[in-house]
């Protein structure tokens, strides 16, 4: 027998031998229904229960005799400066249904938000951590490049000597040269004591 889901209307076969009928095409629009009758019953629960507050506090405020008149209310009205309101002036409990739903929903996007912060806070100390190693490392190749920089102005200082030296006395400084460039290109033995 062809019947039309109660949750989606989409057309579906009753495959049900015996028991109650089938009134969902799939197990996913089942439970679909069930929520949507679990969250009417919480509304209308809690409609219920402020609807009753409503009217417990309206009979402590009025006390317990009824036979008091109208026009007594309205005194008692102006006397305390508040309204008072009939049955069907009560606050809209939808309303405070949506209030709750954006309660609710801000309590979440509290939650991603510090959820958030954590993860990010702990991102900024990795980049901290991150960030001291690097200086570490800019300082040693800081240091590394004075100690060569300290060298080659002490080879500098040798040629400029040199060549102030060759100025008044080329020949020996010729010979000079060919020395230290000669011990520095002759391969180094090592002597036996």
């Amino acid at each position: 027998m062809s019947k039309n889901c109660e949750q989606c209307n989409n057309p579906f076969e009753d495959n049900t031998k015996s028991g109650y009928e089938q009134k969902y095409c799939s197990t996913t629009c089942r439970y679909k229904a069930a929520n949507i009758r679990r969250e009417n019953k919480i509304k209308l629960e809690t409609i219920n229960s402020i609807n009753e507050k409503q009217e417990t506090t309206n009979s402590t405020n009025l006390g317990t005799n009824s036979n008091i008149p109208y026009s007594n209310l309205l005194q008692n009205e102006t006397r305390y400066n508040f309204p008072l309101q009939p049955q069907n002036e009560r606050m809209d409990n939808y309303k405070t249904i949506e209030l709750l739903e954006k309660n609710f929903e801000t309590k979440g996007q509290l939650n991603y938000a510090e959820l958030r912060i954590e993860y990010l806070t702990k991102e900024l100390e990795e980049y901290k951590k991150k960030n001291t190693m690097l200086e570490f490392e800019l300082d040693s190749l800081e240091d590394e490049d004075d100690s060569e920089n300290d060298s080659m102005g002490k080879i500098g200082d040798v040629v400029q000597n040199l060549i102030t030296q060759f100025k008044s006395d080329p020949i020996n400084t010729i010979s000079f040269a060919k020395e230290l460039i000669g011990s520095f290109l002759s391969p180094q033995t090592k002597q036996t004591v």
